[in-house]
Parts: C-alpha cells; structure tokens; sequence
C-alpha cells in the first residue's frame, strides 16, 4: 500500500506539471480523482496511526502522553506543509513548461 502512495505521488507531480500523454494528466477528472483519492488514503493512514500508536506504550500515564503528541504532531505537519505550500507554489511558476 505504501509502494502504491507513493506512485500516486508521482501522479500528482506528472499532473500539476501537465506531462505526456495530455489526454490523462490534463483531464479535469484525473486531477480530482488522484485528488480525492490522496485525501482518502492520507485521512485513512493518519487515523490509523492515531488510533494504533498508543496501543504500543504499557501504562496508561504513557498512553496519555502519546496520544497528546500525537494530536501535536498532525498538527505540526499540517503547519509546515501550508508554510511551505506558498514558496512552492512560486517556484513551480517559474519552471519554463508553465
């Protein structure tokens, strides 16, 4: 599964940058279905981490305190993916195909 996430990746690099063979990484539909489909599978796996990680630790004291960390590391990753969406997003302006 996770071989297949990381082709979805590709996918969507190949799709904002509109590579060959247009009629698939150009399609509108294309777009939002490897869109949605990345949504899915990234809400799907966070979840999953959140729901098996304290499960892992003994007591229940450590249970609490991963459980709070991980509640701060979703959100960490939320803040530094938005930050570094903005610069990105400029930098894919200046590539020469766009």
């Amino acid at each position: 599964l996770t071989y297949l996430r990381t082709l979805q990746i590709a996918l969507f690099i190949c799709s904002a940058f509109e590579t060959a063979p247009a009629w698939l990484f150009g399609s509108d539909s294309f777009k939002l279905g490897n869109f949605a489909l990345f949504a899915f599978t990234n809400g799907y796996f966070s979840s999953l981490c959140s729901i098996k990680a304290p499960k892992v630790v003994q007591t229940g004291e450590e249970r609490g305190n991963v459980g709070a960390f991980i509640g701060v590391a979703k959100l960490l990753g939320i803040l530094i993916g938005s930050t570094l969406a903005v610069p990105l997003k400029e930098l894919i302006k200046l590539t020469p195909a766009y």
